[in-house]
């Protein structure tokens, strides 16, 4: 989950000045903005979950792009500090609890992107964090094959350390194509990652 605009100790940050002048709920949408400019993550008409979407600025982002034709779904254990539009539903929750089944027959299929800005409340402790980030987005890999359609794309944070190796393996038995990315809007001291991978393989 990215920082709140509120954060005072990054006001000085031109990511988060620059969220603040254009609207958004947190400087963390330039780290979904560099990406998709790049690889076309986001189209118009898309079926989309952001999963860990609070405060919101991934689905702010996600909604713009995908337009009035696409389906949004965004989920967190936090309220969103913006409005979605029409073409988006929130979920208040853990995303391990939802009825996917049902939510994806209310929006006409599986999902063609996955995002997820989530990340674990950290200690302080990088082992410890780097662990609880790795087993997120192992939670979110087991509900790959269910959640996403083949050939779809998949973007998320992961803590670069313990557990990061064995979580990334995982990823390339799912995808064809992955990619490690640091964006330029990620700060250069932390330790967060993200996985690009796209192309998801059809199920055996």
């Amino acid at each position: 989950m990215g920082s709140r605009l509120g954060d005072k100790k990054h006001r000085h940050d031109v990511y988060f000045k620059k969220a603040r002048e254009e609207n958004y709920a947190s400087r963390a949408v330039y780290k979904l903005q560099e990406v998709d400019n790049k690889y076309r993550i986001l189209r118009k008409g898309m079926r989309v979950i952001d999963l860990g979407a609070a405060p919101g600025s991934w689905s702010q982002y996600a909604a713009k792009k995908i337009t009035s034709s696409g389906h949004l779904v965004s989920v967190d254990l936090n309220e969103l500090a913006i409005t979605l539009p029409p073409w988006a539903k929130f979920f208040q929750s853990d995303f391990n609890n939802l009825d996917y089944a049902e939510i994806m027959a209310e929006i006409g299929g599986t999902f063609e992107v996955v995002l997820s800005d989530m990340a674990p409340s950290t200690t302080g402790i990088k082992f410890t964090d780097c662990v609880r980030s790795a087993e997120l987005v192992n939670s979110i890999l087991d509900r790959i094959p269910d959640l996403l359609v083949a050939g779809g794309s998949f973007y998320c944070k992961i803590f670069q350390g313990e557990g990061f190796d064995p979580t990334l393996r995982r990823v390339h038995e799912l995808f064809k194509r992955v990619k490690i990315i640091k964006p330029d809007s990620s700060r250069a001291e932390s330790k967060e990652q993200f996985i690009y991978a796209w192309e998801r393989k059809p199920l055996s």
